[in-house]
């Protein structure tokens, strides 16, 4: 009676453990499948259809408002070791003024490049005041109170 007790425990904390070593799988944005890029035609399909097919765009482009990107990452992380990524890829649209199609590029994780961020902050002048600055500043600031005003402790 004892001894399948301890093989079931024993069992139970190894599936347990195993369970917990499975990675972690992130899907952030929107990742088109291929199936889906290989509907839309160049001259054909317009802004709805897109739409409709792959949903709406990430982000529109800041200065030419008629290039849509698709933008999306597929992450997987072990326990605590550090986040990789899986699938990246950015599907931009390119429409014409008549709103169809124009051409379509695709650009997948080769094709990034890390950016280091600068955490430096810059200064802006108008924040900071000097010794000088402090001290005459103060004049005037502070009235007396008149005889009406009473204060109470």
């Amino acid at each position: 009676m004892r001894r399948p007790l301890v093989t079931m425990m024993i069992i139970t904390m190894i599936a347990g453990v195993a369970m917990s070593c499975a990675p972690r799988t992130a899907n952030r944005g929107n990742l088109p499948a291929v199936s889906q890029l290989n509907k839309l035609k160049v001259g054909m399909h317009s802004k709805e259809y897109v739409r409709s097919l792959l949903g709406g765009p990430s982000t529109v482009g800041t200065f030419d408002k008629e290039v849509w990107y698709y933008i999306g990452r597929r992450t997987e992380k072990w326990a605590f070791f550090e986040e990789s990524v899986i699938a990246q890829q950015v599907v931009a649209v390119y429409f014409d003024p008549a709103g169809k199609i124009e051409h379509i590029q695709k650009y997948d994780k080769d094709d990034s490049r890390e950016i280091d961020l600068v955490r430096s902050k810059t200064p802006t002048s108008g924040h900071e005041l000097g010794a000088i600055e402090q001290i005459i500043g103060n004049f005037g600031r502070f009235n007396r109170p008149s005889s009406s005003q009473t204060y109470r402790y």
